[in-house]
């Protein structure tokens, strides 16, 4: 049985297309890992190895996250949107020591890429391990994390935000609690800042409902390959 910890996406009905493009690359780049699908509407003709745990649409997001959560029995998780999709494999054992690492230096969130973090110096925390700065950065974010489970259940249970304003208001709560990105010295995609990440690569599929495309060139083209879509039929930037 696999060390690594679950996988949970946090889905939609609305972006449910989205999500299975997401999943087939998971199922193929992180085959070890137990997927956990948070959505509001229980998704037919999936595998059944798949666990899915149904939210109330109604609520807010941290209510959301909060009730498929509660039900988790696990001392850490990879946390992840649906629309972000892996373009390559899972370091499957970095991703172990690595958590060997934030239980002896006491890590609550561990971002699997240099995003969001501010540009100041940085202190090392462990190989490739670094302090997500308090200046001009997304303390918290959305983006692919391992997280201490009982940490992120504390942070989001005492806040109420929307999935939109939770990055943008939550960074002085988050003041107390150790949070770290890893870094390898690895290049930005093109056209942006973003890095990419050879411990957990992903890129990020849509923006505002728009497919992504300019800045994941040559990755969204395989990937438009492997799934027939034709970029010529659809809204991207």
């Amino acid at each position: 049985m696999s060390r690594c910890p679950p996988i949970c996406i946090f889905t939609h009905s609305d972006y449910h297309n989205i999500f299975l493009i997401a999943l087939r690359r998971f199922e193929k780049f992180a085959p070890s890992f137990q997927i956990i699908i948070f959505t509001n509407h229980i998704i037919q003709n999936i595998d059944i190895k798949y666990i899915q745990i149904q939210y109330n649409d109604a609520d807010v997001y941290t209510k959301k996250m909060l009730s498929c959560l509660s039900l988790l029995d696990y001392e850490y998780i990879i946390f992840i949107h649906d629309n972000n999709a892996l373009y390559d494999f899972v370091n499957e054992i970095q991703i172990i020591q690595y958590i060997e690492c934030m239980k002896t230096y006491h890590i609550d969130q561990l971002r699997l890429n240099k995003n969001g973090v501010g540009n100041t110096p940085y202190n090392e925390v462990c190989n490739t391990i670094y302090d997500i700065s308090t200046i001009n950065s997304y303390i918290y974010s959305v983006q692919p994390a391992i997280w201490k489970l009982s940490s992120l259940i504390d942070i989001l249970d005492k806040n109420t935000y929307n999935y939109r304003d939770i990055e943008l208001n939550i960074d002085k709560h988050m003041l107390s609690y150790k949070n770290c990105f890893y870094y390898n010295n690895e290049d930005t995609f093109i056209n942006t800042g973003r890095h990419k990440s050879n411990l957990f690569p992903t890129i990020h599929l849509t923006y505002y409902g728009k497919w992504l495309y300019s800045e994941n060139v040559p990755y969204i083209d395989y990937l438009f390959k492997e799934f027939s879509i034709n970029k010529d039929t659809i809204e991207w930037v």
